[in-house]
């Protein structure tokens, strides 16, 4: 497909199809097989979303004086990635179907942070349609039916005129348009820019008018608003600035710090654990990996220790602002305390694993092999373990391997009351194990994420070093149930988008 034909494609969507447009379209469905599987594809996607798949209900979408979270369900996300909003055309005989669009969104909300709207101008849900919108509060991600991304700061006023126009009264906005975006244009005031698939920032000032471009990759074309007539063109690394009617190049320029796709979930993210488990007295320990020399448990009601690390580094988390830590050594570990005897516990992190080398690959793991004693493994298939001293399991429901190179949330849990293991891979439950417990209750002690200490022990696999990267863990001293899971890892994700890559 041809930017030509990408461009096409999306005045079906936005409405503005003359009847040239429309005649060249019916030519290109019958000519190609790759436009028309292009078509149906996207088709099926929109019909989905038009016939309500998801449960609207059910979504904690952004309302116009809410500050509530919204985490884009994966159908929708799906739409953003695939840039839907056809309706279904029959491949074999396309001039059979009508070409009239149906009415929908220009641009979806693909991810956002503290989001909040005026009374009067905020979106449906997640859809943006025509008209001005409002956003006092937080940053948002919204993607565009062309596939053009445009991530914004608050306090913003802007309106969206059709799927390649949108007007910056004032704010701050960071965009990259696609191939299939070219002549995606962001109107200010007394002056537009015009992209040619690039990525670019844009501020106006909110008093003045004044606006500031910054060019991070490709060209911008600057356009008089009434003429069209070309009056500049900015390349890499160069800024423009347009005052009172006056043009200023500037060749050399430290752009201001805007927000991009991969900030949001890390803006997100330290919304939610500014106020994680303030309510929950069963929360025990809470190390959100902020870099310093030990874990910190920041747990309100902590009662495990901080953790001291051994060997493993810091390196870059979930996004690229966030922090992990890299356990690539046999010597790598981190030590912490969890003191006290329970009857349930509940354990949840984030972990990236690059390869198995050992028989057994430590996530948490009590030194020795005590009654009491917690394990929790990676088994060289791939497949999780957890269990503790005392308890023998008997039965195993099933259980899904760990995947490598990719972000996954694991949560385990174990009960003496129910007398059952689990393990959830992404908020899905993937293996139950019932155990036959004795009277010994459940007693970590001493241990450590990332490895173990055998002791005097003997034991067939005594290196677990685990190989991958760690960020974020918890414990509570109850069973979380699969809701409680799912929510943890909602809340986490990588982005809006990871759902998709994970499926």
């Amino acid at each position: 497909m041809t930017p030509q034909q990408d461009q096409l494609f999306c005045r079906y969507f936005d409405g503005r199809l003359t009847e040239k447009d429309k005649n060249e379209l019916q030519e290109l469905l019958r000519k190609s097989s790759e436009a028309r599987k292009k078509l149906r594809m996207l088709a099926t996607v929109s019909e989905g979303l038009a016939n309500h798949d998801f449960n609207d209900k059910a979504l904690p979408l952004i309302t116009k004086n809410s500050r509530q979270n919204t985490f884009i369900p994966w159908t929708v996300a799906a739409v953003a990635i695939f840039v839907a909003c056809f309706s279904w055309v029959d491949s074999h005989q396309p001039q059979a179907k009508p070409l009239d669009p149906p009415d929908s969104f220009i641009a979806l909300l693909v991810d956002q942070a503290g989001a909040e709207f005026t009374d009067n101008n905020a979106p449906n849900g997640i859809r943006f349609k025509k008209g001005p919108h409002q956003l006092k509060n937080g940053t948002i991600h919204l993607r565009f039916a062309n596939g053009a991304d445009v991530v914004m700061k608050a306090p913003a006023s802007f309106e969206i005129e059709d799927g390649f126009n949108m007007r910056l009264h004032h704010g701050k906005i960071w965009a990259m348009a696609p191939p299939s975006a070219q002549g995606f244009t962001v109107a200010t005031p007394g002056i537009d820019y015009e992209d040619l698939g690039t990525e670019f920032t844009i501020s106006v000032d909110s008093k003045t008018g004044a606006s500031q471009l910054f060019v991070v990759d490709g060209q911008v074309d600057a356009r008089d608003p009434h003429s069209k007539k070309l009056l500049s063109s900015v390349t890499e690394g160069k800024s423009l600035q347009f005052t009172e009617g006056k043009l200023t190049h500037k060749s050399s320029i430290i752009p201001e710090p805007y927000p991009n796709p991969g900030d949001i979930g890390f803006l997100r993210w330290e919304l939610e654990s500014a106020e994680f488990g303030k309510n929950d007295p069963d929360l025990i320990a809470f190390y959100p990996f902020n870099e310093s020399e030990s874990l910190q448990n920041e747990a309100p009601h902590a009662l495990t220790s901080d953790g001291q690390i051994h060997g493993a580094r810091w390196v870059s988390g979930r996004w690229p602002n966030k922090r992990a830590l890299l356990f690539d050594r046999d010597s790598d570990f981190v030590e912490l305390n969890i003191p006290g005897e329970f009857q349930e516990l509940t354990f949840s992190t984030w972990i990236k694993l690059d390869h198995i080398n050992h028989t057994l690959n430590s996530i948490f793991n009590s030194n020795s092999w005590d009654m009491g004693d917690v394990h929790w493994n990676i088994h060289r298939n791939g497949s999780l373990s957890l269990g503790y001293k005392g308890a023998r399991p008997t039965t195993n429901m099933s259980f899904k391997t760990l995947p490598t190179n990719q972000w996954v949330h694991l949560a385990g849990t174990l009960s003496k009351r129910s007398g059952k293991s689990c393990i959830y891979i992404n908020g899905e439950l993937t293996e139950i194990r019932d155990l036959e417990t004795k009277d010994s209750s459940i007693k970590p002690g001493l241990g450590r994420i990332g490895n173990w200490f055998m002791g005097d022990r003997k034991d067939k696999a005594p290196i677990r070093g685990l190989r991958g990267k760690i960020d974020e863990f918890a414990i509570w001293k109850r069973s979380l149930n699969q809701e409680e899971i799912k929510a943890l890892v909602e809340k986490g994700k990588p982005s809006a988008l990871w759902s998709i890559a994970n499926q």
